[in-house]
């Protein structure tokens, strides 16, 4: 038995990119059932929420690093 789980992208058929958590369950040879399950988890809110907070980070650390320091 082995489980797989990876983070992927793809496009709708609208052409929409969406970011997408990947579960893969693949049973042994001689399981009662022998099927693979494969589930799809839409993270795109998620990963743009990230993204935009990355983004407020590197805005934040360039407006310190521009500020001139006074020492007394």
């Amino acid at each position: 038995m082995s489980d797989i789980e990876v983070e992927s992208t793809a496009v709708t058929l609208a052409g929409r990119r969406l970011s997408l958590i990947v579960k893969t369950h693949i049973p042994s040879a001689d399981a009662t059932y022998p099927r693979m399950l494969v589930s799809l988890i839409d993270i795109t809110a998620r990963k743009e929420a990230e993204e935009r907070a990355l983004q407020g980070t590197a805005i934040l650390r360039d407006i310190i690093d521009s500020t001139p320091t006074r020492y007394s």
